[in-house]
């Protein structure tokens, strides 16, 4: 696969979600410290999905611009994807813990 953005600095969630969101809508856009995506929750024209790594507090956020909540976004890469669970913390920027199938 070829790897249209750096994500260097990222973790292993920051990699796993972008190469799922990746898949399912191509390569992410950067601007500023996000890398943005079609959002899997709502007919997305224009990418409204951000991912960003904070390697300071050693997680990944996800945001979407256009509102959806990022449990609902989780759940729809989960079906999309081959993963078999994906659990954000107890807030929505919380670090995300992946397992693949």
């Amino acid at each position: 696969m070829t790897r249209a953005l750096d994500r260097s600095p990222g973790g292993e969630s920051f990699r796993r979600i972008t190469d799922a969101l990746t898949l399912l809508s191509g390569p992410g856009r950067r601007s500023g410290k996000w890398v943005k995506f079609r959002c899997p929750t709502h007919d997305d024209k224009n990418p409204s999905l951000g991912v960003t790594y904070d390697a300071a507090k050693g997680r990944t956020q996800l945001r979407c611009f256009g509102s959806c909540d990022d449990t609902t976004i989780l759940a729809a890469l989960t079906h999309l994807t081959t993963w078999r669970k994906v659990e954000p913390r107890a807030n929505s920027t919380a670090r995300l813990t992946c397992t693949p199938r």
